[in-house]
């Protein structure tokens, strides 16, 4: 299972985007507004904050944590 797995089909061209800039600029802090899919099949609006680190032996990490932003949108 892929984090894009989660994502709205409509919103992951978005999503894709977001997490490659996440990429191209390490250490710095991203965030983007889009719908997951929740396991029963509905949808949640999300705010995601994202920040690429450097891990052990130097591999590239991407951090993120997702706010539920349903009932503000």
């Amino acid at each position: 299972l892929s984090t894009f797995d989660l994502v709205c089909p409509d919103d992951l061209p978005a999503a894709e985007a977001h997490h490659a800039a996440c990429v191209a600029e390490p250490e710095h802090t991203h965030q983007l507004e889009f719908r997951k899919i929740r396991s029963d099949g509905s949808s949640l609006w999300v705010r995601e904050t994202a920040r690429t680190t450097y891990g052990p032996a130097g591999r590239l990490l991407v951090l993120s944590t997702c706010e539920d932003i349903t009932e503000r949108i």
